[in-house]
């Protein structure tokens, strides 16, 4: 290296032949030395304030920047006059972060929270004690842990070697390479894996020694189980939501001594909340959960994430684009060294998702179901010499010349909120494990869309209609013979109501009052299947509705094509005059839902066939209205006078006569059009009845109709007090008392 005197004595015996040289190197020198400290200090300004943990030397003393998602407030949905059903409460939130804990802190670190958490009275649950959980009598204080399986062991097996969970074998497939992955099917094994295996909470090698007690450590598990289900997300950084509504007391601890909850955040979160009247139209309502694979891949480019939460039935499904809101984000910083985090400035703010105003009339709601409740009481109350269940219907109540959905809903149902609820309330986790295992009852399936019933005697309004258009009867000319019994076809047939003496020469009118099997019988074999077929289906029977709602079904109508196609004999594809005169009657193949009869009716109530739906208007945010009301109309073109000689046959259901229908309606205010049905279901000893009702009023302009059924229950004019206490709600009448029900009596003759 050149020393400072060589440098000197140079630059002295150059001073006279290079002064402006020498005097230009020293300015480039100088210049570079400034510029280089200028990118030194700028590219340290730059780590310092990016914090990103990849950048070599800032982690340690700066942390890991980390971005989480805001999810936006979901949109509400009100009914039709603007009462609240679903909506999203701001709360404040407790999430957990990944701060790269080993087993040991993060266990400790659990513990804790948890106890912080049931000192502000918050029983942490997730979803493990679906599963598995400590026994009832063993929660209590002073009592041994005692460990069980919450489900049968087929279902417990396939939670245990869920490869996105648990991923252990079936033992009876395993290999021996894989004996110590076998799915432990005692629950005191299981939870000695979990302990020591899966989540390290106690170490095998302490020779017995342990840190935690039995219930310590399933409490720990309770939320490593939280961590294990969303792992993905948790190991990239992403916070994993615990509890959704946190005090501000509990949040100040976290914040005072946050250096005890390293990776705790907490951050404003929008909860869906339903109102008391939610329980009376989940099914039109649905609910919401943890968005699955499957929705994430189609939902992705839809600025969906892999925590969103989205509908997964009714209206939280079918309008889910329009209430979810766009999601805001928020970075925040996780410290590794010190066990603390903080927020940072930044991000973006969320957006309110749309407001969803149905055409549902929430009191008209809770009456229908309310109503639908106690006739199935009362029909398991009557003295009968076979016992009935009653304990499952539909319902669908209509505006029929617009097609809005006043009420819908299928017995039993479910409430909402308890899949919301779930996570932090113990109950409410297990009346939803009872929702979705009733494979009896079937308390998720709204069957008033999703279910197909025969029409039975409803459907003769039907056949009257097909024997009017194509001409085989007029209004002026529709007599049949009923004589009791004879053969049609080839089968002996009998008239329910008199057998021996029959009914006499009667007209469509008293047909129609009377429900005679044998007039139709006739009507119908004259009338023909093909053309029964084609009114049945102008009439949207055996078609999809096209309502704004998942899980609708379309059902069966009779024809000779689809008998063909539903018999796997050669022999039982040929149609016969036989099951003309049962289809005459609502029986045979016929299979729709409440909602396509209620639709039917309404065609014949107006002349109009509507598209069901019950949606009425999406608000935006900023109170602009996004989509109005979405009517439709197609003109059936049947002949005014033909309609009007089924409309007369329904009005003197309800006006002349003795039944329930005519007792409950002969004096009400407005005129009632009606027909009862008694569906015949099964053969023999496991043979029942389901009892089936439809009306409209006023029978002169109507504004209203029903439709709806009791399975497993008795005469359908028996259930007349549901449309009766439907239509004084909506009229504003006040319901008369009723006869008690008794049960009806065919006399022989």
């Amino acid at each position: 290296m050149t020393s400072s005197t060589s440098i000197n004595k140079v630059e002295s015996d150059n001073k006279k032949t290079k002064p402006k040289k020498d005097n230009n190197a020293r300015f480039i020198l100088l210049a570079v030395l400034i510029v280089a400290m200028l990118v030194l200090i700028l590219g340290r300004t730059i780590m310092l304030q990016l914090g990103d943990g990849e950048v070599s030397g800032v982690i340690e003393s700066v942390g890991n920047r980390r971005q989480m998602v805001v999810p936006a407030a979901r949109g509400d949905i009100v009914d039709v006059n603007g009462v609240p059903l679903a909506f999203s409460a701001q709360t404040r939130a407790l999430y957990i972060s990944n701060a790269n804990l080993d087993d040991h802190r993060l266990n400790r670190m659990l513990l804790d929270l948890s106890d912080l958490l049931l000192e502000d009275g918050v029983v942490y649950s997730g979803n493990l004690p679906n599963y598995f959980d400590l026994s009832s009598t063993s929660r209590e204080a002073g009592q041994e842990a005692r460990f069980v399986f919450r489900q049968d062991a087929d279902a417990i097996l396939a939670w245990q070697t869920d490869r996105n969970i648990l991923n252990l074998v079936d033992p009876e497939t395993a290999t021996t390479a894989q004996r110590n992955r076998v799915a432990r099917l005692d629950p005191r094994e299981l939870f000695e894996y979990l302990l020591y295996d899966v989540f390290g909470i106690e170490d095998k090698d302490a020779g017995g020694s342990r840190l935690y007690s039995d219930k310590e450590a399933y409490r720990i598990m309770q939320l490593r189980y939280t961590l294990l289900e969303n792992n993905w997300l948790y190991r990239t950084g992403n916070p994993i939501l615990i509890v959704d509504d946190i005090s501000q007391r509990l949040e100040q601890v976290i914040n005072d001594q946050s250096y005890r909850y390293p990776g705790v955040l907490m951050e404003n979160h929008y909860s869906r909340r339903y109102s008391a009247y939610s329980d009376y139209a989940g099914h039109v309502i649905g609910y919401i959960g943890s968005i699955s694979g499957q929705e994430y891949e189609q939902l992705k480019r839809f600025d969906y994430s892999l925590n969103s939460m989205v509908g997964k039935s009714g209206v939280e499904l079918s309008a889910e684009r329009y209430l979810k809101g766009l999601d805001g984000y928020k970075p925040y910083l996780v410290f590794v060294d010190d066990e603390t985090q903080t927020s940072l400035d930044g991000g973006t703010l969320p957006q309110h998702g749309a407001e969803i105003r149905l055409t549902l009339d929430i009191d008209l709601q809770k009456t229908a179901v309310e109503s639908m409740q106690r006739a199935m009481e009362r029909l398991r109350a009557l003295d009968l010499e076979k016992e009935i269940a009653a304990d499952t219907g539909a319902f669908v109540v209509m505006n029929p010349k617009t097609g809005g959905i006043y009420a819908m809903g299928g017995l039993p149902d479910y409430k909402v909120s308890d899949f919301v609820n779930q996570a932090f309330d113990r109950n409410a986790a297990e009346r939803m494990r009872a929702y979705l295992t009733d494979n009896e009852t079937k308390p998720m399936l709204n069957r008033a869309i999703s279910e197909n019933y025969a029409p039975a005697s409803t459907f003769k309004s039907i056949t009257s209609l097909a024997a009017l258009e194509s001409g085989t009867v007029t209004p002026q000319h529709n007599s049949y013979t009923c004589v009791g019994t004879e053969d049609i076809g080839g089968w002996i047939w009998s008239c329910l109501q008199r057998p021996t003496v029959g009914h006499g020469s009667i007209n469509l009118t008293q047909g129609l009052t009377t429900s005679c099997n044998m007039y139709f019988y006739h009507m119908g074999v004259e009338t023909g299947i093909d053309n029964i077929s084609l009114y049945a289906k102008q009439l949207g029977l055996g078609e999809l509705t096209g309502i704004d709602l998942p899980g609708e079904v379309a059902g069966i109508r009779p024809s000779r094509e689809m008998k063909a196609l539903l018999r796997s004999k050669p022999e039982d594809k040929t149609w016969f005059i036989a099951d003309t005169a049962q289809t005459s009657i609502g029986q045979f193949d016929h299979s729709y839902t409440m909602l396509q009869m209620a639709r039917a009716v309404s065609g014949l109530a107006t002349g109009y066939l509507v598209r069901p739906h019950v949606i009425s208007e999406i608000i935006g945010s900023d109170g602009v209205v996004l989509r109005e009301e979405q009517i439709e109309r197609v003109p059936l073109g049947f002949a005014e006078e033909n309609l009007t000689a089924i409309r007369n046959g329904m009005i003197n259901v309800t006006r002349g006569g003795t039944s329930r229908a005519a007792h409950l309606f002969r004096d009400f205010p407005v005129a009632v059009a009606a027909k009862t049905g008694t569906a015949q279901v099964g053969h023999g000893q496991n043979s029942y009845q389901n009892a089936i009702f439809v009306a409209y009023a006023p029978a002169d302009d109507p504004v209203i109709a029903v439709a709806y059924m009791v399975e497993d229950a008795t005469y359908g004019e028996q259930i007349a007090d549901v449309a009766y206490e439907v239509f004084c709600e909506y009229f504003g009448v006040t319901p008369k008392q009723a006869e008690p029900l008794r049960p009806i009596i065919i006399a022989s003759g």
